[in-house]
């Protein structure tokens, strides 16, 4: 069964009063003056817990903003429902999703990858080296080779300080998004 949906606790609330001033004055006018003051109140009184009563059975099926009514009774203060602002935050729920399984993969994968690529370059880099002998028709080659093999190395020790750092910054990417999936479980 749907709820029944109000943006504000006021709505039933002065739903519930109406109610009960209706009933209060009802009652007040169809019991006649010759009736005891005390059996009116009893009987206001009666009406009011049946009232009272009705709409506590009846709290499951009310929803004030997004919570239950019982909840919104309890908070008093109910920010008005914001469709937009809801938009948003399936969006960026969606977003967080979305980053933590990239997160995920990219720890998975990352390291595999780089060890592969390293392996690649050093083996290029030792058959160029090895090899520079063989091919070697200008004086100059073998240094060149040297060079370029010493450059290589720096380019590679520098490619695995950053990978170093931006595995870091994965990790901490995951923490954040970690703690954010927890403050939204728990909100």
């Amino acid at each position: 069964m749907e709820r029944i949906q109000v943006d504000d606790l006021d709505d039933i609330l002065c739903i519930k009063n109406g109610i009960k001033d209706l009933v209060s004055s009802y009652v007040q006018k169809h019991l006649d003056g010759n009736t005891d003051n005390e059996l009116k109140s009893r009987v206001t009184s009666a009406v009011k817990k049946w009232i009272d009563d009705t709409f506590k059975m009846c709290s499951p099926n009310l929803e004030v903003n997004g919570m239950t009514y019982d909840k919104a009774l309890e908070e008093k203060d109910v920010e008005p429902f914001d469709e937009n602002l809801l938009s948003d935050l399936i969006s960026l729920e969606s977003d967080i999703d979305v980053m933590t399984l990239r997160v995920t993969e990219n720890r998975r994968n990352s390291p595999e990858i780089i060890k592969k690529k390293f392996e690649e370059i050093l083996l290029l880099q030792s058959f160029m080296k090895n090899h520079a002998a063989i091919i070697d028709d200008d004086e100059l080659f073998p240094d060149r080779v040297v060079q370029t093999y010493d450059r290589s190395l720096c380019l590679l020790t520098e490619l695995k300080k950053s990978t170093t750092a931006n595995l870091s910054r994965f990790e901490r990417a995951q923490t954040v998004v970690t703690d954010i999936n927890k403050f939204n479980s728990t909100s």
